[in-house]
């Protein structure tokens, strides 16, 4: 089985899907699987998987941290003279779950609001729109709000800090998880045209 890297957000399981390659016996015997889990990266003192017995082995994670799996592979002869059974042990597995969480960001009115910095790139909404983008503990998160013609930027809301002498820019620090909860929303207005004051002659 292969080592591998996933990420985990709260709520969401994580699908793990790992298998066994093994040759034909020579011998004609029957080949049968069990899988275990273990605490660590060797094989032999792990802890047996119930019903986890076909040469793919399926499982739903529902939290981060590091899963350690190996299958034992078993070929049994019962016409073999000798020995009818024997063992081996696969390699170990290392399932590395990151924990992620989603942050939700959406502008009001007419524009943009371009979020930088999270695990899914560059993402973008439109026009009163609402998005999420997936981040993790410690991601420097970049904003930039672009207003459309004749539209302007009225104010923002949440965490985010409005970059100094630049009102279309703000940055978040995610320290912590709760960073996260509040939504970052960006409102746009129409620019208010001016009026002419008028100039009335008045005769004495």
């Amino acid at each position: 089985p292969k080592s591998s890297k996933h990420a985990f957000i709260e709520g969401k399981n994580v699908s793990v899907s790992l298998s066994v390659e093994v040759n034909k016996p020579k011998d004609n015997g029957v080949l049968s699987y069990q899988w275990f889990e273990s605490d660590n990266e060797v094989a032999g003192n792990g802890t047996k998987i119930e019903n986890a017995t076909e040469k793919t082995y399926k499982t739903e994670l529902s939290d981060s941290g590091n899963k350690y799996y190996y299958c034992v592979v078993t070929n049994t002869n019962d016409k073999a003279t000798g020995e009818k059974t024997v063992s081996v042990f696969s390699a170990v597995a290392k399932i590395e779950i990151e924990q992620l969480f989603e942050l939700t960001f959406s502008c009001v009115g007419e524009g943009s609001l371009t979020v930088f910095g999270g695990e899914d790139g560059t993402r973008t909404v439109r026009d009163g729109s609402e998005g999420k983008i997936r981040i993790k503990i410690g991601a420097d998160l970049v904003f930039i709000a672009k207003p459309k013609n004749a539209w302007e930027i009225e104010k923002w809301e949440g965490k985010a800090t409005i970059s100094e002498g630049n009102i279309k820019t703000a940055q978040m620090k995610i320290e912590k998880a709760e960073d996260v909860e509040e939504v970052v929303v960006v409102n746009f207005r129409k620019i208010q045209k001016k009026g002419k004051l008028g100039i009335i002659a008045v005769r004495v």
